[in-house]
């Protein structure tokens, strides 16, 4: 999942629903991609929290590693 734009707790946390329906289609791995951020703080966090949590209480393989430096050893170790 290719993520953009500015994340902000000011803004709200997006859901992670439309990555928990794809977990539930059967989906065998599930990336995030960040490339696209104009700005982030730990709402960015959170959501990445989310969906590793969800992956792993499905079985799936989460990638971190397109996250911002440190954010994606944030998550990944959460995801174990």
């Amino acid at each position: 999942m290719r993520l953009s734009g500015r994340w902000a707790l000011g803004d709200g946390v997006p859901a992670a629903d439309g990555i928990v329906r794809d977990l539930e289609r059967g989906a065998a791995r599930i990336a995030l991609e960040a490339s696209g951020l104009e700005g982030w703080d730990s709402s960015l966090v959170t959501f990445a929290h989310a969906v590793a949590a969800a992956a792993a209480g499905r079985g799936v393989a989460f990638d971190g590693s397109g996250l911002p430096e440190g954010r994606a050893a944030c998550s990944t170790s959460l995801s174990r």
